[in-house]
C-alpha cells in the first residue's frame, strides 16, 4: 500500500471446522454435528457494496448450504456476515454468521463461529447478533482472518 493511502474496505476470510455439538432431531433426541465453513466476504469501509461467497457444511448430518454475501459488518476482531442461502426452505434462506478472529491457529483463545437462520433484514447486518443462533462454537481446525 502506498504511503498515505487508507484501506479500501473490510474483509473476512474464514475456512475451517468447528467443535462437535448436539442438534435436536426430535423433541427427545439429539445428534452430533459439526460445521465446516468457507467464507470470503468484502465490503466498503462502511459495509457498502458487500459481496462474496458463503459455503456451510453440516458434517455428520450431510447438509450443504451455499450462497451470496448480502452484508458485512466488521468491528475490531469480529465480523457479522449476512448471506442468502440456496435450498434450505421457506423462511430459512437468510443467515447471519458471527466470526471472531482471536489470533493465529493454535492461539490460547480459539477463533469462534456462530450461525443463525431466519428472516433477517438484509442487506443490513447490524451491530449485534440475532435470535436463531445455534450457539458459539470454537474453531478447532482452520483460521478466521478479519
Amino acid at each position: 500500500m502506498a504511503h498515505g493511502q487508507t484501506p479500501s474496505g473490510d474483509s473476512v476470510v474464514a475456512q475451517g471446522t468447528t467443535e462437535v455439538f448436539e442438534i435436536p432431531v426430535s423433541p427427545t433426541e439429539t445428534s452430533p454435528a459439526q460445521w465446516a465453513f468457507d467464507i470470503n466476504a468484502t465490503s466498503g469501509p462502511l459495509g457498502e457494496d458487500a459481496g462474496g461467497q458463503v459455503a456451510l457444511d453440516l458434517l455428520l448430518v450431510g447438509l450443504h448450504l451455499q450462497g451470496q454475501v448480502t452484508c458485512l459488518n466488521v468491528l475490531g476482531n469480529e465480523a457479522i456476515v449476512g448471506a442468502e442461502l440456496e435450498g434450505i426452505g421457506v423462511g430459512l434462506e437468510s443467515t447471519k454468521i458471527l466470526l471472531a478472529d482471536n489470533g493465529p491457529p493454535g492461539a490460547e483463545q480459539p477463533d469462534t463461529f456462530e450461525v443463525g437462520f431466519g428472516e433477517f433484514p438484509t442487506p443490513n447486518c447490524g451491530s449485534s447478533f440475532v435470535d436463531g443462533s445455534l450457539g458459539v462454537l470454537d474453531v478447532i481446525e482452520g483460521d478466521i482472518a478479519v
